[in-house]
Parts: structure tokens; sequence; C-alpha cells
């Protein structure tokens, strides 16, 4: 289920994904976007990073942690990775994700085409 979160305005907001651990936390907006030119999906991709930061308060209530991290994730419809979802990797702990990668490139290009 994907957390509901109210705003000080009282605007619904649900981010796709919040991770927590050891007090850090991650709030991810994942999105399949079809790359109509090269720098699409960055620009997709620092939108969705801003898009919950307002959210600061409610996300570490939330959690109980501090300090959380936004991401976006993107993907592309046929299945591009984008360099920038590897700080998310990073964030999380994930050594070895070139593996990840490749997995989930093909799994999106089979989904979407």
């Amino acid at each position: 289920m994907e957390p509901r979160l109210f705003a000080n305005d009282g605007c619904l907001w649900k981010p796709d994904l919040i991770f927590g651990k050891d007090h850090k936390i991650a709030v991810i907006d994942v999105t399949v976007w079809y790359e109509n030119d090269s720098k699409a999906l960055e620009i997709a991709w620092q939108e969705k990073q801003e898009k919950y930061k307002h959210l600061n308060a409610e996300v570490t209530e939330l959690t109980g942690g501090v300090d959380p991290k936004y991401f976006g994730f993107m993907m592309g419809a046929r299945g591009k990775w984008l360099d920038m979802n590897n700080h998310l990797m990073k964030f999380l702990g994930v050594e070895r994700y070139d593996t990840f990668t490749q997995k989930t490139s093909r799994l999106t290009v089979s989904l979407t085409t």
C-alpha cells in the first residue's frame, strides 16, 4: 500500500515508496517515461526528486527517521536506465546494482512493448 501523507494545507500526497533503515529515509517516486529526447529522463528525474520535499515533517513523523532524502526512479519505456538512479542504489546500500539494472531494463521493455 502506498503511503498517504497530508500536507499542512490538507492536500493528500502519495509517494510511491518510502524506505527506512537505521533512521535513514528514502522517499521514492517511480516512473516509466517515454524518452522523446536525450534530456527528457533527466528533467523528469529532477521533477520527481523535488515533488515531495515539502512533506519533510510528515515523512519524519511517519517513519521516525531524520533528514529524509528524495529520489526519482526513472526508467525509459524502451528500457533506458538513467544513471541518476545509481544515487538511490548507493543510498540504499545496494552494492551490485549492475545486475538489477539489467534485469529492470529488460523487464521494463517486456512490459511496455
